[in-house]
């Protein structure tokens, strides 16, 4: 019985797709700073970089 549980569950998928993690106070920053007028962008490693919007 012990087995047929682990084979429904494969722990190898797992290790592959880490799971996406959500920090509250850096999506608070950045939703903060784009209603401050600046366009946030983040890359692929989580670094952000900020342009800001000027407006005529």
């Amino acid at each position: 019985m012990m087995d047929a549980s682990a084979n429904r569950f494969p722990s190898s998928s797992r290790k592959s797709d880490p799971p996406k993690v959500v920090n509250l106070g850096f999506y608070r920053i950045k939703k903060t700073l784009r209603e401050e007028g600046f366009e946030v962008v983040e890359k692929a490693d989580g670094k952000i970089t900020l342009v800001l919007r000027v407006k005529d």
